[in-house]
C-alpha cells in the first residue's frame, strides 16, 4: 500500500510560507509540484511528495519551528469528517482517543497512542514514514496542532506537564521552551505529550453526541476508503513521483 496523507496539507504549507514572505511557488516547484494546481480538492498525496517537499523547506527556510508553527495554523476542520468529529467530543481526552483511533486519515504512518496513567494522560506519537525530515516535521506540526487546538477549544492556556521527542536536541532549542513552557526531554525512548487528567477531563462547549456518532461513522468509511488503496490515489501518486524522480534536488 502506498503511503499517502491528506493533500490539503499542501495548501497550509503553501499559506504558511506566503505569510512568512517566501516565495511558496519557487520552493514548490524546486520540489518537483506543480503550482498552483499541485493539488485538487480532497485528494491524498504520496508521503515522499510531502518528504521531498519538507527538504526543500528546510532548505530554504531554516527556520526550527516552522513545523511547530504551521501545526498550530491547522485547525481541526482541516481534517474533514474527523476535524469535524473531534469537535463533537464531550472532553479534550475523548477528542485525543478519536485522534488515536483515527490518525490514518491523516497520515497512513503514523499511530497515535492514548496511555492513562495514574494522575496523567499521555499521548504518544510514533511515526514510521521512511523520511527521517519529514517523521521530525510530523511530530513537530502534530505537538503544534494538539497544543493549539486544545487551547483553543478548552479557551485555557492549557500546557502539558512534560514533553518528550525521539530526535536529537536541536541547535536552538529555545523555541520549544517558549512555546510549551514545560521539561522537554530530547534524544527520547517515544514521543509523547504528557498531561494531568484534571486538564483532559475540560468539557468542549462543541460538542453533540448524536453528530459525533454521525461523523465517526462518516470516518469509518473514508479510512475504509484509504485502506483499500484507490486506482486513482495509486494513480496520483505514480505520476507526482515520476516528476519528482525527474526535477532537480
Amino acid at each position: 500500500m502506498i503511503k499517502t496523507a491528506a493533500g490539503i496539507y499542501l495548501h497550509y504549507i503553501d499559506g504558511y510560507l506566503k505569510e512568512l514572505n517566501f516565495d511558496s511557488e519557487a520552493i514548490f516547484r524546486s520540489s518537483g509540484l506543480a503550482y498552483p494546481d499541485y493539488i485538487q480538492p480532497g485528494e491524498r498525496v504520496a508521503l515522499q511528495v510531502i518528504a521531498n517537499l519538507i527538504e526543500h523547506v528546510n532548505t530554504h527556510v531554516r527556520r526550527p519551528d516552522f513545523a511547530f508553527q504551521l501545526g498550530r495554523r491547522i485547525p481541526l476542520m482541516a481534517h474533514g469528517n474527523l476535524g469535524a468529529a473531534m469537535l463533537a467530543c464531550k472532553d479534550l481526552h475523548a477528542l485525543l482517543v478519536l485522534s488515536e483511533r483515527f490518525s490514518r486519515l491523516a497520515l497512513s504512518s503514523i499511530s497515535l497512542l492514548v496511555n492513562e496513567q495514574e494522575n496523567n494522560i499521555a499521548f504518544k506519537i510514533a511515526t514510521d514514514t521512511g523520511f527521517p525530515a519529514l517523521d521530525i516535521a510530523i511530530v513537530d506540526a502534530i505537538l503544534g496542532t494538539s497544543m493549539g487546538n486544545l487551547q483553543r477549544l478548552s479557551g485555557v492556556n492549557i500546557q502539558p506537564i512534560s514533553v518528550s521527542v525521539r530526535h536529537n536536541r536541536p541547535q536552538h532549542p529555545q523555541f520549544y521552551n517558549t512555546l510549551l513552557d514545560c521539561p522537554i526531554e530530547f534524544d527520547a525512548l517515544e514521543n509523547t505529550l504528557t498531561f494531568s487528567k484534571k486538564t483532559m477531563a475540560i468539557p468542549l462547549q462543541t460538542a453533540d453526541s448524536i453528530g459525533r456518532d454521525i461523523l465517526v461513522n462518516k470516518c469509518k468509511e473514508d479510512l475504509n476508503d484509504i485502506e483499500q488503496d484507490s486506482p486513482l490515489v495509486s494513480r496520483i501518486s505514480e505520476i507526482i513521483s515520476i516528476h519528482l524522480s525527474d526535477s532537480p534536488s
